[in-house]
């Protein structure tokens, strides 16, 4: 399977705007703390918000596997944040125009 990074690399930086803005992806960030998907939500109940769809909310908990992609479009004070439990879910969202 070949895989064009650059492609890739553009389509993370599209949101970005400016010299202090960063993003971030990540996978089951919640195993750091010996955490399930299921146990982290019911910590933190606000990030189910955050995710693509009720159905891939449903499927990371399941399948205990969370990606996350977490951006500060403009500055490190505001930050975006997206959650799906397959990768090709969460890119596959359009981040900016």
């Amino acid at each position: 399977m070949a895989i064009d990074y650059s492609e890739l690399e553009e389509y993370l930086k599209k949101p970005l705007e400016g010299e202090h803005s960063s993003i971030s992806l990540s996978f089951n960030e919640q195993a750091l703390s010996y955490e399930t998907v299921e146990e982290y939500l019911k910590h933190f109940p606000e990030q189910k918000e955050d995710f693509v769809s009720k159905e891939e909310l449903d499927k990371a908990i399941k399948t205990n596997s969370m990606w996350t992609l977490h951006w500060f479009p403009r500055s490190p004070v505001v930050s975006i944040q997206l959650h799906a439990s397959c990768l090709t879910k969460l890119l596959s969202i359009k981040l900016s125009e």
